[in-house]
């Protein structure tokens, strides 16, 4: 075989089962400045993909909760919508992960993330849900007692 048969060949493969993560934020925006987070719910999830997000958000310092919209609570200063994209390779398995942060009163875009994983290699729905959140959200601090 020929080195530009085999180059041409790994190009096939990385392209087929290559993971992408592609995150934006709006110029000037810290969310790290943000405490009180909801994740939205949405009604085609039964896999509980918003309680792995608010878990998440949770360990790296925020005040997250999640559920149907019209439970978003009071003190929320940011929404995290997501959609996610399963496939099923003799078991389910989250391929794509779509998220958009904005305000909770003002419904202002924030940030976006899209991270996509072809294939069933590389670790579950809870790491990469983790990558995508590690992704946009600094780290806070815990809160002083």
């Amino acid at each position: 075989m020929t080195k530009s048969a085999v180059l041409l060949l790994l190009a096939v493969f990385c392209v087929a089962g290559c993971a992408s993560l592609d995150t934006h934020t709006e110029p000037k925006i810290n969310l790290g400045a943000y405490q009180h987070i909801f994740v939205e719910h949405l009604l085609a999830d039964g896999y509980g993909v918003d309680q792995i997000i608010a878990r998440e958000l949770r360990a790296r310092g925020y005040d997250a909760t999640s559920g149907p919209l019209t439970m978003l609570p009071d003190n929320a200063e940011v929404v995290v919508a997501y959609e996610d994209r399963w496939n099923y390779d003799f078991t389910n398995y989250l391929i794509e992960l779509d998220l958009v942060v904005r305000t909770a009163r003002t419904d202002k875009r924030l940030a976006t993330a899209r991270y996509r994983r072809p294939s069933i290699t590389g670790g579950g729905t809870v790491e990469m849900v983790d990558t995508v959140v590690y992704k946009i959200f600094p780290p806070r601090s815990p809160a002083a007692p």
